[in-house]
This record gives structure tokens, sequence and C-alpha cells, in this order.
């Protein structure tokens, strides 16, 4: 069984402070637990039913707890049959920046949207995403959950976009949506490049904007018809498909 200060350990990890000092994070549900056992991430524990670890008996050591104990420990409404505490990874440098294409994520607060845009990247083979300031914690329970495992395998890191914007400008083209932008069916798509994706309510930081090359705007169907925006994430899977269909 999970003894006590495990338990109050795993319940801090809810918050960003504990998370970086303990260099721990949550992972939930059969889905999500196995994608990062199955891509190698160091495990510091799992807790499940015994149900579930007969099911699951290539895992090492875990600790079984009844649903009782799984629900103390859960960040969800309805406690699955695993939980996995994982250690984060160290920040590598992420590479062929220069002949892949890239996300960015300026200031997007909303946990599940940037867990929804992993997984989004990770489906249309995006290299890798960066985390600007302002941004959900990659490693907050509601990202880990939303990216279904997405998370394991792109590369995502923490970055200063203007530095990063900065060092790279005349080294790849960089894209931007914009309510003002060029309706992105009529655009010039690289098969490289980085697109950046602004906060959900004020869109890209003014002083980023210098940097980007080109501006686009997903035009609605019926302009007459149409609400004042989309949300990011579903902005961030047309957006990618169009670069892949082109």
């Amino acid at each position: 069984m999970l003894s006590k200060s495990q338990i109050k350990l795993i319940r801090s990890l809810e918050y960003k402070k504990y998370r970086n000092e303990y260099g721990l994070f949550v992972a939930e549900g059969n889905k999500v637990v196995k994608e990062f056992l199955d891509n190698k991430w160091e495990t510091y524990l799992i807790a499940c039913t015994e149900t579930w670890a007969k099911q699951n008996t290539g895992v090492s050591n875990p600790i079984i707890c009844d649903k009782s104990i799984l629900k103390k420990i859960s960040f969800l409404k309805t406690p699955s049959d695993v939980v996995g505490v994982f250690y984060q990874k160290k920040q590598n440098e992420i590479p062929n920046i220069e002949t892949s294409l890239g996300l960015a994520l300026d200031n997007i607060q909303d946990a599940g949207n940037v867990g929804t845009i992993l997984r989004i990247a990770l489906w249309f083979g995006i290299n890798y995403v960066l985390l600007g300031d302002g941004c959900a914690d990659m490693y907050h329970p509601k990202v880990v959950q939303a990216s279904m495992g997405a998370l394991a395998k792109i590369n995502c890191k923490w970055c200063k976009l203007s530095s990063f914007l900065e060092q790279y400008h005349n080294k790849i083209i960089t894209y931007g949506t914009f309510l003002d932008g060029k309706p992105i069916y009529n655009a010039n798509l690289s098969h490289e490049g980085l697109i950046v994706f602004g906060n959900e309510g004020k869109g890209i930081t003014p002083c980023l904007e210098p940097y980007i090359h080109q501006r686009l705007f997903i035009p609605p169907y019926n302009s007459y018809k149409a609400i004042d925006s989309l949300n990011v994430a579903m902005s961030a899977a047309i957006v990618c498909y169009e670069f892949r269909r082109k």
C-alpha cells in the first residue's frame, strides 16, 4: 500500500512549485501511463489496482491499491485503475530546427489547450513544440491528461520565445495566427519553419510580432454568421492540417 508520505507527495504534485522541487509529475489512466512506460521515462512509482497489475505483468514493482486509495491521489473526477509518477526529463537541444516544422505557444494559459495542442502536434508529425512565457506547465496534470500520452513522445521544451525568434529570424520562416492575417487557404506554406499561436484572448504578444514573417488567418465559411474567433487548440488543428496538406 501507499504510505501517508507517498500520498502527500503525490497530492503535492498538483502544484508547479512541488513538481519542480521534486522533479516529478503525475500521469493517470491506462493509455497515458503506458505511453510513458513504453517510451522509457524514468518511473518513480506506479500505483494500481490488482486487476491492472495482473494485466500488465511487465511493469516492475507496482504498488497495489484499492479504489479508495487511488481516489485520494487522483486529479480526475473519476479515478482510473492506474496512477504513475514519473521523473521530469532534462531540457535538451532540439535537433533539425532549420529543416523541420515546429510550433511555438505564446502565453497559452489553459492547460487543456496546451495538452490538446501537444496531441495535435504529434498527430501531424510536428518536430517540436516550444512553450513560451505564461504557458501552462507541460507537466501540469491537465496538460499530461489532455495530451493523451503525446508528451511522452514529442520534443517539448520551455523557451524564451523572443530570444529564440531573434536567434532564428534569418534561418527559418516564422508564421503567426492573426485576425488581420492572410487567409491560410491562399497562403504559400513551407514544409519547414515555426508556427506561433498566441494567448486565447489577447493573441500573439506585440513584442514577438516583428519576428513573424507571414501572418495567417483562418477565414470563417460564412462570415456573416461567424463568431469572433476559434479556440486556440481548434486553430492549431486546422493550421497544422493545412501545412501538411500542402
